[in-house]
């Protein structure tokens, strides 16, 4: 973008995941505006010299190679600060997308839309077979059967005012499949309804409205999993109930993280520890794990190759009053952390392993949160390092 424009960009905030909100949870970046639930980013690019808006940039029927070349490099801008400064979430409420990083520490797995006419609809796939395991979509309230039901305990903060059985409320559902002998005593569990749009013998729907407690979700999820595996999935020996990670005979959890470069010199921090770093984390780590450390833009790539040698257990301890920013809500300086101690094992070349070709090995676009590292990326960094 020459001299004579300017890109603006304004961040506002609004309360998040109420239902009927504009936001949609799958958030959007291109010219007019950033959607995100919250916060919410608009945007415009402004003539330098009269101040005024250049509005050709919205019009799509607009097609002169300047026009195009600024929409263009406005896009790009766009994505950058979507990459640097923002989470794109799969689904709309809280419950579905903790849900979907639950899964994603655990399996390594992360959904996919393969729907034409659905939107934030998610399906969990075996990364061998790529059968499903399970699958998130929209659904009316009205629309499932309530039958033997009785009213849910607990409504969550964005249906307040709203009726439990309002019939016309969207709402997000869980089907995972399950034992048929079982399907009985599961139907009298709160939350729990006979399956919606798929085999009601054998899978089952979960109302994810926060009636059903995460970690009773994450044990249907579970038994859904091995249920649904086939002999390319055991042979690849995906450990679902212990997390441990034994993909390709590898015995020890491999993780990645991101880290901002704009905000901690991670380099300097191995140095001043002798080649140690504390970390905070909310992933299942034990001594022994590797754990890759991806620098998001503008090095755009992994740079570092850790072992862990020791973690804290337990619940966790809330984020020091020392380590909080102007830009931590209640919720995030609040929300309870362990530490880990790392140990560099080694540093790599900006450019190295950047996210193009990561992109190649299994992570989708970007590194977003602590996650499981894809066996497929483990396997080529192995590989290239002569470690296998």
């Amino acid at each position: 973008m020459d001299d004579s424009l300017i890109a603006e960009v304004a961040v506002t905030y609004s309360e998040a995941g109420r239902s009927g909100d504009s936001a949609s949870g799958a958030a959007y970046f291109g010219p007019g505006a950033v959607k995100s639930a919250s916060p919410r980013v608009l945007s415009r690019v402004i003539d330098a010299e009269t101040g005024d808006e250049y509005t050709l940039v919205n019009v799509s029927s607009s097609t002169g190679s300047y026009v195009g070349q600024v929409r263009d490099e406005y896009r790009a801008l766009l994505e950058r600060i979507a990459d640097a400064c923002f989470s794109k979430l799969p689904f709309s409420f809280d419950q579905p997308n903790r849900i979907a990083g639950l899964v994603a520490d655990e399996f390594a797995v992360e959904p996919d839309n393969p729907f034409d006419k659905i939107d934030n609809a998610g399906v969990f796939r075996h990364p061998a077979s790529g059968k499903w395991f399970a699958l998130i979509m929209k659904v009316q309230r009205g629309r499932l059967d309530y039958s033997g039901k009785s009213e849910p305990s607990h409504r969550s903060e964005h249906r307040e005012g709203l009726s439990p059985r309002d019939p016309g409320e969207l709402i997000e559902a869980l089907n995972i499949k399950i034992d048929p002998d079982s399907l009985d005593s599961l139907l009298e569990e709160p939350g729990l309804h006979r399956c919606y749009h798929m085999n009601k013998k054998q899978w089952i729907t979960v109302v994810l409205d926060e009636t059903v407690a995460d970690e009773r979700v994450m044990e249907l999820i579970r038994e859904s999993f091995i249920r649904t595996m086939g002999p390319q999935d055991r042979q690849v020996r995906l450990s679902d109930a212990a997390g441990s990670a034994l993909t390709s005979g590898f015995a020890r959890g491999y993780w990645i993280i991101p880290s901002n470069p704009r905000m901690f010199d991670v380099g300097a921090g191995f140095d001043a520890g002798g080649g140690v770093l504390t970390w905070h984390h909310r992933i299942h780590v034990k001594p022994g794990d590797i754990v890759y450390i991806y620098q998001t833009e503008p090095v755009a790539s992994i740079m570092w190759k850790c072992e862990v040698i020791d973690c804290e257990a337990g619940p966790g301890v809330k984020k020091p009053a020392s380590r909080r920013t102007e830009n931590d809500t209640e919720k995030s300086a609040n929300r309870c952390t362990r530490i880990m101690y790392l140990k560099r094992l080694r540093s790599y070349e900006k450019g190295q392993y950047p996210r193009a070709w990561l992109n190649e090995h299994g992570i989708k676009k970007t590194v977003r949160g602590q996650r499981r590292a894809p066996a497929e990326l483990v396997e080529a960094l192995e590989l290239l390092e002569n470690v296998l």
